[in-house]
């Protein structure tokens, strides 16, 4: 299993795409996507799980559509790294578990 450093994470879960699949509008815009210290709890955007004040948090506000802001707690940012590391590993690097399969249900948290 391969090493990371902490920028490399980072890079990974700002280069994740949460929203993959779903289909846009010409003039959507991300304006900001960068890792932040929460400064206030709230939910994730993802999962739904709490997000507690001093927590390292992906925060991203974007037009789609509308102005819209999302918050990912640790544990998804977590999970967004692994999925894009993932893919982008060669297929003799690659373990055996699926990350992507843990980000899918992960969002499931939020509806039981």
């Amino acid at each position: 299993m391969e090493h990371h450093s902490s920028e490399e994470i980072e890079k990974a879960t700002l280069s994740f795409d949460p929203f993959e699949g779903d289909f846009g509008e010409p003039g959507d815009t991300v304006l900001s996507n960068k890792m932040v210290v929460a400064r206030k709890e709230g939910p994730c955007s993802h999962c739904g799980s709490l997000i507690f004040k001093g927590e390292h948090v992906r925060s991203m506000s974007a037009k789609f559509g509308d102005f819209m802001r999302y918050r990912w707690c640790a544990s998804c940012c977590d999970v967004m790294a692994a999925v894009y590391l993932h893919d982008e590993a060669d297929e003799d690097d690659k373990d055996a578990a699926d990350p992507l399969a843990v980000w899918e249900s992960r969002a499931s948290k939020q509806h039981t």
